[in-house]
């Protein structure tokens, strides 16, 4: 009987180094698998770690010749010219369009003829013309009828190159109406 258990336990740990063996070979293959996806894993990130610093370089080196385009360029004399014009452009034409004073008079004198006014005296400041007109009688039309229409016509904005500002007082005697007017210059 003892022979018969030393023969069972023989068997017994044969039975248990046949199960060990394969279950070792199992666990050492998905070990080598494990170990060959982490190797490969490694390997690819190591290459796209080096390339994303080389892009990084480059980008690095392109940002320093920029820098270095935009300091030549900004030391240009003609570029920095163009710059202040620019940024002074709007106050430029601003004072051209107020130097224009030649235009504001002719003006007046197609006003002068269209209502049979005579304006007498012209001030401009701060984009405000101002002088003083006389309306005459004449055979066709009294004098209230031109002022009025005169008036009537110029308070609109968009229509003409002045906008009438209130007309204050109108003096007058039978043959004249005199009246102080101002403008100011539609933009």
């Amino acid at each position: 009987m003892e022979k018969t258990n030393l023969l069972n336990s023989t068997e017994v740990i044969q039975d248990m180094k046949a199960t060990l063996k394969g279950k070792s070979w199992v666990y050492l293959t998905i070990s080598a698998i494990l170990f060959t996806l982490v190797i490969i894993a490694s390997i690819y990130l190591y290459v796209s770690n080096l390339n994303l610093w080389r892009s990084i370089e480059k980008a690095k080196t392109d940002i320093v010749g920029f820098q270095d385009q935009i300091t030549k360029l900004e030391d240009n004399s003609e570029i920095v010219a163009y710059n202040t014009v620019k940024s002074a452009m709007p106050e430029i034409e601003k004072n051209i369009l107020a130097s224009q004073a030649y235009i504001y008079i002719d003006e007046l004198k197609l006003i002068s003829k269209k209502y049979s006014l005579d304006f007498s005296g012209f001030s401009y400041q701060d984009w405000k013309i101002s002088t003083s007109a006389v309306a005459s009688l004449t055979k066709e039309k009294d004098a209230v009828e031109k002022i009025s229409r005169f008036i009537k016509d110029y308070r609109d904005e968009n229509k003409n190159m002045f906008v009438l500002n209130p007309v204050s007082n109108i003096s007058w005697d039978y043959l004249k109406r005199s009246f102080e007017i101002s403008f100011n210059l539609s933009k």
